[in-house]
C-alpha cells in the first residue's frame, strides 16, 4: 500500500472466512460490496447478428 499512486483511506484484511468465492448459503442471501441489477431490451436484429440466434429460441 505504500507504493500506490493513490493512498487508500482504509484497508481490510480478509481471513478467508467470507466465503465469497466458495459455494455457501450466505452467497445466496447477501452480497459483498454493491449489488446491481439491470434490464435491457435487445432488438431482435441485434440478437440475430451478434448472438447468432433468435429471441424465440
Amino acid at each position: 500500500l505504500t507504493h500506490t499512486p493513490i493512498k487508500p483511506e482504509y484497508a481490510f484484511l480478509d481471513g478467508n472466512l467470507s466465503g465469497d468465492k466458495k459455494a455457501n448459503s450466505q452467497t445466496l442471501r447477501s452480497v459483498r460490496g454493491k449489488k446491481v441489477t439491470a434490464e435491457v431490451l435487445i432488438p431482435a436484429r441485434l440478437v440475430e447478428k451478434y448472438l447468432h440466434t433468435t429471441p424465440k429460441k
